[in-house]
């Protein structure tokens, strides 16, 4: 009797989580940026976790006090940390999001809206007329241009004529439907699930949209992957990819 009782009671449980949509914060030496996203996002409305690439700034005994869902990477990278959050969500919807405090909370808000409406992915981007990069008013903006010759190379190779156009890549913030995003396919490991994404979002035939967000420079933590190195392995990767479109 007592069995199904808690048996039921997981149930309900379970139930309940599937009904509200995930948040995954992606993690690294950001405490403060963590507390402050917490501290600011509705508890009702999302089931929060969190990935992390094994932080050793106090985040992962901050997560146990406040009896927070958490799980460590094996690999410090992207590719895994968004396979991890697919697969740890509760619901088919879920959002990602980098508690650094340089993009609005709000944003987790108003991805949830699209996602609600239909959507199969919807990206972010901080280079529409609505957005901003952190180099915007800089007179040099190499992580700007290297997005933008992203975006056009994609859009030249994967984009169909009725699907809008991505304009930045490179985006880590966005919310996706996690049965869609299994099927996609991603690489197992690497830096390249943001544009992985967007090249399959176009070549399965997807629906998405971009959401514009204003970003302001990093306030907590630092980088995990450094300019010169990611974009190298990134443009290697887009370079081999688009080899195999063209053989196929």
């Amino acid at each position: 009797m007592h069995l199904n009782q808690n048996f039921n009671k997981i149930n309900l449980l379970i139930m309940k989580k599937k009904k509200k949509i995930d948040l995954c914060l992606f993690t690294f030496n950001e405490l403060e940026g963590l507390k402050y996203t917490l501290k600011h996002t509705n508890k009702k409305k999302f089931n929060i976790f969190v990935v992390d690439a094994n932080s050793n700034d106090g985040t992962i005994e901050f997560l146990r006090k406040k009896k927070i869902r958490f799980f460590i990477q094996k690999f410090k990278d992207y590719n895994s940390a968004y396979l991890i959050a697919s697969k740890k969500s509760y619901s088919n919807k879920l959002i990602v999001f980098h508690p650094k405090k340089t993009i609005p909370i709000k944003t987790i808000y108003l991805i949830k809206k699209k996602l609600y409406q239909g959507y199969d992915i919807v990206f972010t981007t901080r280079m529409s007329k609505l957005g901003d990069n952190e180099e915007d008013g800089k007179i040099l903006k190499p992580r700007k241009w290297f997005v933008l010759f992203l975006s056009i190379v994609i859009n030249l190779i994967y984009r169909k004529k009725n699907q809008n156009k991505i304009s930045d890549p490179l985006h880590g913030i966005k919310g996706f439907d996690t049965k869609k995003f299994n099927k996609i396919g991603i690489n197992k490991k690497g830096v390249t699930a943001d544009l992985e994404m967007c090249m399959m979002a176009m070549k399965k035939n997807l629906s998405f949209t971009e959401l514009p967000v204003k970003e302001k420079s990093r306030r907590y933590g630092k980088t995990n992957f450094p300019a010169l190195k990611t974009g190298s392995k990134i443009l290697i990767f887009l370079f081999f990819s688009i080899i195999k479109k063209i053989i196929n």
